[in-house]
């Protein structure tokens, strides 16, 4: 068995903040970040100040130009999914590093997006290394601040907050206010407040992947400043909400129908890989490095540690895709529920849409065949965006590439060495090490510079 380096010390935190709510989670939970994190919901959290939400995540309550923060989720996957930068940073920090990365702020309190051309999102993970880069004086954010104040009060009164919130966030408000119910989904547990912070996070995110992936077209049109008609239909889901937000964000009826025709094409388009990278020696060289911990075409788990249930009637890889989902779908504890299942260890949540992405059916077979045919899905652009977007070229994050991979493969290791479900209800623990993550690191930019190489031979 791999030795696996020692956990590192907590976090001892700097300074206690005196929010009243936070106090009272202290009491419940304990004093410091890494005890109360880890049971932290995503409405308690948004609760906080962005002084308390930095405390939370750096043990820090200040910034300073050349000040470096380092973040720590402590195993908060539901936090480390949805929370940038511009959650925890005060709206004075306009400028920061990440990965070596520079990044300018959006609006008062929105996003960081790189300067490199790219236009990606600056995300951030546990071991994210912050630099503040550059601070605002407060009377700069004062005039931002009338401004805002300005534009929030065209909006009816019931609308004032979601558009407010928007503004600060340097987004389009008329798209946030009118694209609630498609957006929003998943997050109507929120207060008003909170959901529109996550509305507007959302509308930047899409901006990011935007500007990523499609590079030679714009956000918004120069001249008039409103949204292109292609990140309309990037954005929204459906013709019907084209026609109904488009309208209300002064689109005309042929700029409706470019925003339409985009999106039936981007719908059309899989985010996946070409047969060429996915057929290549560096990837398979990542397939078997997953593999070499995950399992074979063979295995399977109860979902939690040192569950015993009863023997399958036949080896996995023969059971129909049918079969396998019903197990996965029985409760916890019953003998023959199945969690996660094959060669890369795919769990329920995940199976059905691996399937579908797979253009596979219900009658199919589990077969090795079958099981490298969803693989594509587990690193595709919908599951794992990080990870994508450096493999394709459209981000420089090797870090955010490597987090997604030990996200999605719980025995691979984090850039830091460790694994990111280490310690779970199931058993997990990564193996291997900080150097087995520099292998992983070189084996992802060998498939980067593979996908270059591609690029460059469609070209010629």
């Amino acid at each position: 068995m791999n030795k696996t380096p020692d956990t590192p010390a907590p976090v001892e935190a700097k300074e206690k903040p005196d929010n009243p709510d936070l106090t009272r989670l202290h009491e419940q939970i304990g004093p410091s970040p890494e005890q109360l994190l880890p049971k932290m919901e995503m409405n308690q959290f948004l609760e906080q100040s962005q002084q308390h939400r930095l405390y939370l995540l750096t043990g820090n309550t200040n910034v300073a130009e050349g000040k470096s923060l380092t973040v720590d989720f402590h195993k908060n996957a539901a936090l480390e999914r949805e929370i940038t930068a511009g959650h925890i940073l005060p709206p004075e920090v306009r400028k920061i590093t990440i990965d070596g990365i520079e990044g300018a702020r959006n609006g008062l309190n929105g996003e960081f997006y790189a300067n490199n051309g790219k236009g990606e999102r600056l995300k951030i993970f546990t071991g994210t290394e912050i630099m503040i880069n550059k601070l605002s004086s407060e009377e700069a954010l004062q005039t931002m601040r009338q401004s805002i104040d300005k534009q929030t009060s065209t909006f009816s009164e019931d609308e004032q907050p979601i558009a407010r919130t928007a503004l600060e966030r340097g987004i389009d408000p008329i798209l946030v206010v009118n694209t609630q119910e498609s957006l929003g989904s998943g997050y109507e547990s929120l207060e008003d407040e909170q959901r529109a912070e996550m509305l507007a996070t959302i509308v930047a995110r899409k901006q990011g992947e935007f500007q990523m992936y499609f590079p030679d077209l714009e956000v918004k049109d120069s001249e008039s400043g409103k949204y292109s008609p292609e990140f309309v239909g990037y954005i929204l889901p459906d013709t019907k909400s084209i026609k109904t937000v488009g309208d209300k964000m002064g689109l005309d009826s042929n700029q409706m129908q470019q925003a339409e025709e985009f999106q039936s094409n981007f719908q059309e388009r899989k985010w996946g890989y070409s047969t060429e990278l996915i057929n290549s020696d560096p990837m398979a060289a990542l397939k078997n490095e997953i593999a070499s911990t995950e399992g074979d075409y063979e295995s399977y788990n109860r979902g939690r540690a040192g569950v015993r249930g009863k023997r399958l009637e036949q080896p996995l890889s023969q059971m129909t895709i049918g079969e396998i989902m019903q197990h996965q779908n029985l409760p916890e504890g019953h003998p023959e529920r199945l969690f996660a299942c094959g060669k890369y260890q795919i769990i329920p949540k995940t199976f059905r849409s691996a399937v579908a992405f797979a253009q596979l059916s219900l009658d199919d077979i589990f077969s090795p065949e079958n099981q490298e045919k969803m693989f594509p899905y587990l690193i595709s652009h919908e599951k794992r965006p990080n990870l994508y977007a450096y493999l394709n070229g459209h981000s420089n994050s090797i870090y955010g590439a490597q987090m997604d991979l030990a996200m999605e493969f719980a025995s691979i290791p984090q850039p830091n060495g460790l694994g990111y479900y280490d310690g779970d209800s199931a058993g997990n623990k990564a193996e291997g090490g900080s150097g087995r993550a520099q292998r992983v690191a070189q084996i992802l930019k060998s498939l980067r510079s593979q996908k270059t190489t591609e690029s460059k031979q469609s070209i010629s």
